[in-house]
């Protein structure tokens, strides 16, 4: 009886070969097998996480990126300097640019660089003690006056032209540098150059340089012109084609006639009575030498004259008297040749 396997022993065996027959059966089992994978995933997931848990994990990427680069970060990603709660860009920085996406607020905020704000709001102060704050200015100002128009403009000078002649001007408080723009009814000295059209009567004008007079009479350089604005002697006068003009001829001589090749007659009345035509030949139609008149006719005389008068025969004749001379009156004697 002592060799012989009792009953426990047997269905411990029993037992065991029917697990082992089993678990064989499972493992051999596809859709067994995938709901094992499964538990053991979940479970190791579940310890793997329970167990970062207690991993400082930002201090260990930022102990590794300095590695990395061999410098130091500036920023601790596991402190509280920045706090990201953001559900899309709300910040882009560039090299040279930080872009603010949205609205931003902020107590004390600095930008050394550039910055592009869409919409900014400042409820407290702005220090208008610097560069900037003087070029926003200028800006605005030069912006402001480019938005004043026309219709303003001309309303404005409306008012001023009603203003003076409703109120008139005060040319007593009027000044022109230093001086009063009227003083004593003169106008001040700073004022050279005018554009009146119009004076009434003057008692004295000077003038220092060219002056013109309805296109008529210039004065410049110390000659006068009549219808003519580049005068050529002391007084120059045209009258459609012909020049007459007076000058020194030379040293204590002067001159008074024609500056071209032109006839010269004197005379009264609109009748001349002395020409001087291009060759020089003078014609005197009449002439007295002291108080005897000399003249022509072509028979005696039939007028009055002063005792020594001589009137010359026109039409001369031999035997004739070629002149005439008065003795008194009506009284004409004969002079023949010899």
């Amino acid at each position: 009886m002592g060799d012989m396997p009792n009953v426990q022993d047997l269905v411990n065996q029993a037992i065991e070969a029917s697990v082992a027959s089993a678990v064989d059966a499972l493992v051999r089992d596809p859709a067994w097998k995938l709901k094992i994978e499964k538990a053991v995933s979940q479970a190791m997931i579940q310890r793997v996480a329970l167990s970062l848990s207690d991993v400082d994990i930002p201090s260990i990427v930022y102990q590794r990126v300095n590695e990395i680069f061999g410098q130091r970060l500036l920023t601790n990603f596991a402190s509280t300097g920045i706090d990201d709660q953001a559900t899309s860009c709300k910040l882009t920085i560039f090299d040279d640019t930080t872009v603010f996406e949205n609205q931003l607020v902020s107590q004390d905020i600095k930008v050394m660089g550039s910055a592009v704000i869409n919409d900014l709001a400042v409820t407290g102060t702005i220090n208008v003690d610097n560069r900037s704050w003087h070029e926003l200015a200028k800006n605005i100002a030069e912006k402001t006056l480019e938005d004043i128009n026309e219709e303003w403009q001309a309303k404005l000078i409306k008012d001023v032209k009603n203003s003076i002649v409703n109120e008139g001007i005060n040319f007593n408080s009027v000044k022109v540098g230093e001086d009063q723009l009227i003083n004593n009814g003169a106008l001040s000295k700073s004022v050279t150059k005018s554009n009146i059209q119009e004076l009434g009567t003057l008692s004295s004008l000077t003038v220092n340089g060219q002056a013109s007079i309805n296109n008529v009479l210039t004065v410049t350089a110390n000659r006068v012109g009549i219808n003519t604005p580049n005068p050529d002697f002391a007084l120059s006068i045209w009258d459609e084609e012909v020049a007459i003009v007076a000058s020194k001829y030379k040293k204590d001589e002067a001159f008074i006639g024609t500056s071209r090749k032109q006839s010269l007659s004197l005379g009264t009345n609109r009748d001349p009575h002395i020409t001087i035509d291009t060759d020089g030949l003078t014609t005197i139609k009449k002439l007295r030498i002291g108080q005897h008149t000399i003249s022509h006719s072509i028979q005696v005389p039939g007028w009055t004259g002063t005792r020594g008068d001589i009137v010359f025969n026109a039409s001369p004749e031999e035997g004739k008297a070629f002149a005439w001379v008065c003795l008194g009156s009506f009284n004409w004697r004969e002079i023949k040749t010899a």
